[in-house]
C-alpha cells in the first residue's frame, strides 16, 4: 500500500507533518509517509523509520498495559529527515500515580532491569551520538525519548517543561509541525 492510500497526511512543502494532531495506529504508521516515503519518490520503505515504529510498538504496549492511552510522537520522526536518530514521545498520566512511582513499577514489571526511569543515575550507560548528552535506558534500548505530561487531581494538564511545544516545534526551521497521537489497534470482534 502506498503512503497516499494509507489515509495519513503527507509532508507539507517544508518537509514537515502538517500542523495538528494526526491519530494513527502502529499499522497505519507502517503504511504512512513516515515509513513508506512520499509516493513516486522512489525512496521506498525506510528501514530506520520502520525500526523506530517497531520500537514504538513495544513502548506503546507497555504504556497501554499500564492503562496509559494518551501517547504522542513528534521530533525528527514527523519530518522528511531520511534517517531520524530518535523519536520523542510524550504520554499523559496522573501526577499522583507518577509521583508514587506506581506507574514506573508497572511499566518496569516485565524488564530484568528498570528501563522506565527518569532518574539521572540511570542515564549513564551510553552517550548520545556525537557525545553530547547522556541518554536514558529507554533511549538506549528503543531510540526514543519518553516524557510524561501530568494530569492533576483537578483534571487539568500540567506541562511544566512545555513538552507539547517541544513535540510540535521543528527546531532547525522554527516552524510548527504536526504530531502523531498513537492509538491502540482494534482487536478483531470489537
Amino acid at each position: 500500500m502506498s503512503a497516499k492510500k494509507s489515509g495519513f497526511p503527507s509532508f507539507n512543502e517544508f518537509g514537515l507533518l502538517p500542523v495538528g494532531t494526526h491519530a494513527a495506529t502502529i499499522e497505519t504508521l507502517k503504511k504512512s509517509v513516515l515509513v513508506v516515503g512520499l509516493p513516486d519518490s522512489g525512496a521506498g520503505i525506510s528501514i530506520v523509520r520502520l525500526c523506530l515504529v517497531n520500537y514504538l510498538k513495544h513502548l506503546a504496549d507497555d504504556l497501554w498495559r499500564a492503562d496509559i492511552y494518551e501517547i504522542y510522537v513528534g521530533g525528527p520522526f514527523v519530518t522528511d529527515v531520511a534517517e531520524p536518530d530518535e523519536m520523542p514521545v510524550v504520554f499523559v498520566c496522573d501526577l499522583h500515580e507518577f509521583a508514587s512511582e506506581s506507574i514506573q513499577a508497572n511499566l518496569n514489571a516485565r524488564y530484568p532491569e528498570p528501563i522506565w526511569t527518569w532518574d539521572e543515575k540511570s542515564s549513564n550507560k551510553a552517550a548520545r551520538p556525537g557525545g553530547k548528552a547522556l541518554k536514558s535506558p529507554l533511549w538506549n534500548r528503543y531510540r526514543a525519548e519518553l516524557y510524561p505530561i501530568f494530569v492533576g487531581s483537578n483534571g487539568k494538564e500540567l506541562d511544566p517543561l512545555n513538552l507539547r511545544r517541544w513535540l510540535t516545534l521543528d527546531l532547525p526551521s522554527g516552524r510548527e509541525k504536526g504530531i502523531v497521537r498513537l492509538l491502540p489497534s482494534r482487536k478483531k470482534g470489537m
